[in-house]
């Protein structure tokens, strides 16, 4: 037999295995589709006629605050997470939690810190001179209603300033010996 047609029988036998797998299996769940096949054929559509590019997750004009963020996560023993769906730090339960589910994958955060098992501490929104900052009512209430901070830093205000107001929405003590010193490089 020729390498190519073991490589097709190959194929064949693992979808086969595949579907015979998944079928029935008591372990799925249930996969909601009602729309998603329209939608995912339009996207791809639309992607066609088009092309992409990678692009950054940090605002414009707060890529030093981005670096004196992570070296604060690192000091404190948090993780940084950049452009953060609401949907993945907040789960919604009630009669609208399906609604609100749906609304909060569409927002986003610019950072979120995070304890080492994941849990949300904050959240954070840069404002910058090339990017103005905008009051999100809506995250600023989803935020309000999980009970968790969201602290909005001034890349004009300089690290010291940004710095403190990270330190009360977490309600650490307000000790810069560590981390005083300017990266270098970043003014």
């Amino acid at each position: 037999m020729e390498p190519v047609s073991m490589s097709l029988v190959a194929i064949g036998a693992s979808s086969m295995a595949l579907r015979r797998a998944t079928r029935d299996n008591p372990n799925m769940l249930p996969f909601e589709t009602e729309g998603l096949a329209a939608a995912g054929a339009a996207l791809m559509g639309a992607l066609s006629g088009c092309s992409l590019r990678p692009r950054s997750v940090i605002p414009s004009g707060g890529q030093s605050m981005a670096l004196q963020l992570a070296r604060f996560a690192s000091i404190h023993n948090v993780h940084l997470n950049a452009q953060v769906s609401l949907g993945a730090l907040f789960e919604a339960e009630g009669r609208t939690a399906r609604f609100v589910s749906s609304s909060l994958r569409q927002r986003r955060i610019d950072f979120a810190l995070t304890d080492n098992d994941g849990q949300p501490l904050c959240g954070i929104e840069i404002v910058t001179a090339a990017q103005p900052g905008r009051v999100d009512t809506a995250r600023r209430a989803a935020f309000r209603k999980a009970g968790l901070p969201i602290v909005t830093l001034d890349a004009e205000d300089g690290w010291p300033a940004n710095r403190d107001r990270l330190l009360q929405a977490l309600g650490l003590e307000t000790n810069p010996a560590n981390d005083e010193m300017p990266l270098r490089g970043v003014s």
